[in-house]
């Protein structure tokens, strides 16, 4: 399941009941009524162009696979040779044809010019892939390489003029490229495929004009896409999707205005955003419609913010591509002329609250419930301090923002906002909490150093619920001094209450902070991730899983995300499996901690189980029926000097009476790794003659190495307190030893461990040196 629709669901499961009608303003996909009708819930979009109306018609009605493969193959056939004009050329190695790919242009003038001479391009040549000649690259220029020149006549140009709207918007296609979307236009004019077809289709054409569109006139280069590689990779992706999709209730009924609500089934209505489309919701809001009978209840409404202008004019260009001809027309195929709309895109906040303060009053008899407000958006200072300023004026206030990656990989906000209905008290001003203690509690509930725009979302949260009309200038300005709040951060060690981390991280360092901190971010979003793991058979339960990890107070960055995720997850015969399940960590740990015991054993040294797993059975044998305990002292002095119940949870100490331990965790998932070196491990002294020895899966070790790196405490105790790390085949692997010495575990630790490895444990400091097997000794 698609991470967004897994995200709505819970959203949405959580707000709403059945038969309940959900509302998106300004929509691109299908996702909430997809997630809606899961639920049995109705649904209301309002698409914001043609390519999002097209999408969304495809996702709810989608059209067969092999239907639309063959639509693709008509449409191709139909166009011809025409899709290779200007894209033919040769092989610098064999000669033969081939089509390229992409020209690379780096002088603006290059193509326009009698030589027409590329910097570089890209294609495949076939004949040189067959013979297994450099997997058939033949990126390498023909010398005196020139692209063929295409020119579009008057009428020709004119023609495109007036259906793009413009020199400016024609001007970001090349006449090569334009010639052959003006080719696939007529030719889906003239397609005749059922419906859902044409429609994917239309839809597939516009984003390979999306996505050759040549950037805005510049003084950097540019690589000019042929559009059919373009249009053979958005067909591919359509096709997976069609492949994938969830699969949709029966009674699920499409329709294109309000009047289709009075239908039994779960009604989907599809309109274009317009100010028109609007004010007849609104008209539904209030009952006063005689298309729907009794007003409906609205439990959720959606909307998003910050869309740039420049995306969404060429968002409508390219949809004019593809648009039918009775929609061709500049305007008509995907620009909408409601500022409103418009006012939701601006980069500045006191836009942005404006025009969504105007969507709030003009949706009042919408929102006369208090349905659920949801709103999307970038990752945006100003966008964010307009959409808080706004939700103040409304009376209102942010429940939860949270912060998500979407299938595109984009970062954004989703902002969950409650409305308050009926006459309210005038608001008085109120005493904002000074920005770096807010901040300071941030960090103290993340209990790990954070980039400062992480905290964005949650100090934006804190802002909303202290009430008070809030300004959005002001606001956003106050955003910006926060996510800058490590530029004047003192120095780690001055006890000031936020100080400067490395990374471009920030952290606290104030004592009445320091004795506050918990649990840490990390240990908490690696065991969600490990949860998430758990569900990776089920496509269901691990996107609500990862939905939950995305919303949940750790918030891991993106690329220990997926870190995390690859630590647990592997893909198996096309599907994504957890590399362990519960039983098996559950196994392995036994066996593994029986290892350890056995191994220790074999190389002279008394053994310590933790009491947790003395009761713990392997290969027929308990766990405590295995430890090589020291027949004249089962305690060792450094337990009286430690944290007794630190110590004991410890799952295995090796040691030679008198001289030296090493302390062995086993972690198979999850893996605290804050609580082991912050809490348990600091409760024990850091003495010359011990060593700590963390033994992980070979998936795990990345996972390990990233949060050191993330966190220079975990990175400081990992050092102090004489940490290594043991691979489990490395493990294994000393096992298999006739004679294990220490020299040879020696040569195993290690993030990259190699056999020449330098004597990491000290051993002359140990008093073993390099004499194996002697129990004896002290």
């Amino acid at each position: 399941m698609r991470s967004d629709i897994a995200r709505l669901r819970r959203t949405i499961g959580a707000t709403s009941s059945e038969d309940a009608l959900l509302v998106d303003l300004n929509a691109r996909d299908a996702s909430l009524a997809i997630a809606g009708a899961s639920l049995r819930c109705r649904s209301v979009i309002h698409a914001t162009d043609a390519l999002a109306e097209w999408h969304t018609i495809v996702e709810l009605r989608p059209p067969g696979v092999h239907a639309f493969e063959a639509g693709a193959a008509a449409l191709i056939a139909s166009v011809g040779a025409t899709l290779d004009l200007g894209w033919r050329s040769s092989c610098a190695a064999c000669g033969q044809h081939l089509r390229i790919a992409a020209w690379r242009w780096d002088d603006l003038q290059a193509d326009e010019g009698p030589a027409r001479h590329p910097t570089a391009r890209r294609a495949t040549c076939q004949a040189c892939r067959a013979l297994g000649r450099r997997n058939g690259d033949s990126s390498a220029l023909v010398p005196q390489e020139s692209a063929e020149r295409v020119t579009l006549n008057e009428a020709h140009r004119a023609e495109l003029l007036a259906r793009l709207g413009g020199e400016e918007a024609l001007a970001r296609w090349s006449p090569r490229q334009a010639q052959v979307f003006a080719a696939l236009s007529a030719a889906l004019d003239a397609l005749i495929e059922p419906a859902p077809v044409v429609i994917a289709l239309r839809a597939a054409v516009a984003e390979a004009a999306l996505a050759t569109a040549r950037p805005v006139r510049a003084s950097r280069g540019w690589w000019e896409v042929a559009p059919w590689q373009a249009l053979a990779e958005s067909i591919d992706a359509r096709r997976r999707e069609l492949l994938t999709s969830p699969a949709l209730p029966r009674e699920l009924v499409m329709g294109a205005d309000l009047a289709s609500m009075r239908f039994p089934g779960l009604s989907v209505v599809i309109a274009r955003a317009s100010s028109a489309a609007r004010t007849a919701l609104a008209a539904l809001g209030s009952g006063s419609s005689r298309e729907t009978g009794s007003p409906p209840r609205v439990a959720l409404v959606r909307v998003r913010v910050g869309d740039a202008l420049q995306r969404r004019a060429l968002r409508a260009a390219a949809a004019r591509w593809a648009a039918p001809a009775s929609d061709r027309a500049a305007g008509s195929a995907g620009e909408t002329d409601d500022n409103i709309l418009h006012g939701l895109e601006a980069a500045d906040a006191t836009a942005v609250a404006a025009a969504l303060a105007r969507v709030i009053v003009g949706l009042n008899s919408l929102l006369a419930a208090s349905p659920l407000l949801l709103i999307e958006t970038s990752d945006s200072t100003e966008t964010l301090a307009g959409i808080l300023s706004a939700v103040s004026l409304a009376g209102g206030e942010a429940l939860a923002i949270e912060r998500f990656t979407s299938d595109e990989g984009a970062e954004l906000l989703e902002i969950s906002v409650r409305l308050r209905q009926g006459a309210q008290e005038p608001r008085a001003e109120v005493q904002r909490t000074p920005l770096e203690r807010v901040v300071a509690d941030l960090l103290v509930e993340r209990s790990e150093p954070t980039p400062a725009a992480r905290l964005l979302p949650a100090f934006a949260l804190q802002r909303s619920r202290e009430g008070g009309l809030l300004d959005p200038a002001a606001l956003a300005h106050e955003f910006a001094e926060m996510v800058s709040m490590r530029d004047r951060a003192a120095a780690a060690g001055t006890f000031a209450r936020v100080v400067a981390a490395a990374d471009g991280r920030i952290f606290i360092d104030g004592h009445a902070e320091r004795e506050r901190l918990g649990r840490a971010a990390g240990d908490r979003a690696d065991e969600l991730a490990l949860a998430a793991a758990d569900a990776a058979g089920d496509p269901v339960l691990y996107a609500d899983r990862l939905a939950a990890l995305d919303a949940g107070a750790a918030d891991p960055e993106p690329a220990f995300r997926s870190t995390l995720l690859a630590a647990y997850v592997e893909e198996r015969g096309g599907n994504l499996v957890p590399r362990l399940n519960a039983v098996e960590r559950l196994r392995l740990h036994g066996a593994h901690v029986a290892l350890l015991l056995e191994t220790g054993a074999r190389m002279g040294l008394h053994a310590a189980l933790a009491p947790r797993l003395a009761s713990r059975e392997h290969a027929g044998r308990s766990l405590a029926s295995r430890v090589a305990r020291d027949p004249l002292d089962t305690n060792l002095p450094l337990r009286a000097r430690s944290d007794r119940a630190a110590y004991d949870a410890i799952d295995v100490v090796l040691y030679s009476r008198g001289r030296s331990v090493l302390f062995c965790e086993v972690a198979l998932g999850p893996l605290p790794l804050a609580e082991l070196l912050l809490q348990r491990h600091a409760a024990i002294p850091n003495d010359r003659e011990v060593a700590r020895i963390l033994v992980v899966g070979r998936a795990l070790i990345p996972l390990v190495q990233q949060r050191l790196a993330r966190d220079e405490r975990l990175d400081r105790a990992w050092a102090e307190q004489n940490w290594h790390v043991l691979a489990i085949d490395q493990l294994e692997s000393l096992g298999r030893e006739a004679a294990p010495r220490l020299t040879s575990l020696e040569s195993r630790l290690g993030f990259e461990p190699t056999a020449g490895a330098a004597a990491q444990l000290d051993l002359g400091t140990f008093g073993w040196e390099s004499e194996p097997n002697d129990a004896t000794r002290g």
